[in-house]
């Protein structure tokens, strides 16, 4: 919390049971998708479902499944115990446990967005998707895949550059709350903005 403050109000959103989906605007590299690796892995464990991270292609999905997801599941006691595949040999698009899935997916491809049910989805950083073309848009595909799912949770953090991305349009039907940061001369708390930094 003293490090990375902004991303509370973030993890009370996904763990409030009311709020099935979060849309965070962010910069790039300041914590959310692990955030969300992190919350996501806890419902693996104590609230299961299966899960679908979806990054730009199935490239980048399985680089960061290499990089980040297999080592937290390697480092968890508690994660390892709810796995079925054998460490040793875990696949990198997916993770088999005890009550759930783990997918990773590329968000360039409709087929494999629709082709699982899945309660918790993870779109990470949307705007990068490329649409295949034949079956609509593909954020919109993956999160069709929860509808039926009590409890499912949508997080999709995402650092739009204009207001046309999906991401940005997202955040604007959500309540679009702010992070403020207080004035290092006068504690008036404001939204950290460039115009305001010196």
């Amino acid at each position: 919390i003293e490090y990375t403050p902004h991303l509370v109000g973030i993890a009370m959103a996904l763990s409030d049971p009311n709020v099935w989906c979060v849309t965070c605007q962010k910069p790039s590299q300041e914590g959310c998708t692990t955030l969300a690796f992190a919350y996501f892995m806890w419902r693996v464990k104590y609230d299961p479902g299966n899960v679908m991270y979806v990054t730009a292609n199935v490239d980048l999905a399985r680089e960061k499944s290499e990089e980040t997801i297999k080592p937290i599941i390697e480092k968890s006691p508690e994660l390892l115990s709810e796995l079925v595949d054998d460490r040793h040999n875990l696949n990198a698009l997916c993770y088999k446990f005890q009550k759930c899935t783990w997918y990773n997916a590329g968000g360039n491809s409709a087929k494999g967005l629709s082709s699982k049910p899945i309660t918790n989805l993870i779109l990470d950083e949307e705007n990068k998707y490329d649409q295949d073309g034949h079956e609509g848009d593909n954020s919109q595909l993956a999160i069709e895949r929860t509808n039926t799912f009590h409890g499912r949770k949508v997080f999709r953090p995402c650092t739009p550059i204009t207001k046309k991305h999906r991401g940005y349009m997202a955040f604007m039907q959500g309540d679009q709350r702010r992070f403020f940061v207080p004035c290092p001369h006068c504690g008036v708390r404001q939204k950290l903005v460039h115009a305001n930094v010196v």
